[in-house]
């Protein structure tokens, strides 16, 4: 972990990273639908009476492969600040720390009002701990 944030610092970033991490909640949601969507259009064999649209097979590829670079590019952004994105579903966010001469992650989602968590580099969220 190259930079590490205090308290501070993360929550002096979340005005930059809210909505970023809004439009890749979106864009998880939307991801969903154009799969299944694509899913659709690609019935499981043709014989079952059901032809294969070939147009929108095209379509919903180029629609999946659109969001799917926009999510890129969004988290090549996170990652620039020096955090990281752990869960685009639910909006998961953590920033390198130190806390007591060890490396851990202070966590962060949208719907806390500022950084107030931390937990171990292995924990995960589960391991959430109160500052």
């Amino acid at each position: 972990m190259p930079q590490y944030f205090t308290v501070e610092d993360a929550n002096a970033l979340l005005p930059r990273l809210i909505p970023i991490v809004q439009e890749l909640k979106e864009l998880k949601r939307q991801q969903g639908a154009a799969r299944s969507e694509l899913e659709a259009a690609m019935p499981p064999a043709p014989s079952n009476g059901h032809a294969r649209d070939p147009r929108a097979i095209r379509q919903g590829g180029r629609a999946v492969a659109r969001i799917e670079q926009r999510v890129e590019r969004l988290i090549r952004s996170v990652h620039a600040f020096g955090c990281r994105i752990t869960d685009q579903e639910r909006g998961l966010v953590d920033f390198p720390a130190m806390k007591d001469e060890r490396e851990i992650w202070l966590c962060w989602r949208p719907e806390e009002p500022s950084v107030a968590w931390w937990h171990e580099l292995e924990a995960g969220f589960a391991g959430r701990t109160p500052l």
